[in-house]
């Protein structure tokens, strides 16, 4: 019953999320391992929101005509040519039959206190991102903020970790269209 509830939840806020006007993205996750899937589907919902704070409008599997899709995988392991931190990262420049965004499965933690599926739910808002920028840019605060610290996951925890304002002009002065559109 837990688990029926949280997937509510997770779809009312999608369809919130989605519902916003601006931008609009559609992103899958391939490789979600069955016990991870109340997670992902929490972070989904969460990576939405997140991403409707600063006007995009962000769709999970939908294939829309025109649009692209962001293709997301689950890594089990990170390469060990990987900074011990890195969680994820983004290939903002790849084609779209391309995977562009790879997170770690075993790198995806924060403190004790925050859940999973919140930091997964800011990766993959902080991903998204730089292949919206299609850039590898970081900033000095907020979401895209190369390394986040004990505030920022603190922040996370109350939903209140946002994008800068910087970002948000990146994001909708580099991606004036939805990606891949004509």
């Amino acid at each position: 019953m837990k688990v029926i509830g949280l997937a509510l939840l997770a779809a009312a806020a999608v369809y919130s999320a989605t519902n916003a006007n601006g931008l609009m993205v559609v992103a899958r996750i391939r490789q979600v391992e069955p016990h991870d899937f109340v997670m992902v589907l929490t972070a989904k919902a969460m990576a939405s929101n997140i991403l409707a704070n600063a006007g995009v409008r962000l769709e999970w599997d939908k294939q829309k005509p025109g649009v692209e899709t962001i293709e997301i995988v689950l890594d089990d392991e990170a390469s060990p040519h990987f900074a011990p931190r890195t969680m994820a990262y983004a290939r903002p420049f790849a084609s779209e039959s391309e995977t562009r965004v790879h997170i770690f499965r075993d790198r995806l933690h924060g403190p004790p206190w925050l859940s999973k599926a919140t930091v997964l739910a800011y990766v993959l808002a902080h991903e998204i991102t730089h292949v919206l920028e299609g850039i590898d840019r970081h900033s000095d605060e907020g979401v895209m903020k190369a390394r986040w610290g004990s505030e920022d996951y603190a922040a996370m925890l109350h939903n209140r970790l946002a994008f800068s304002e910087e970002d948000v002009r990146w994001i909708h002065a580099v991606t004036s269209k939805p990606v891949g559109a004509p």
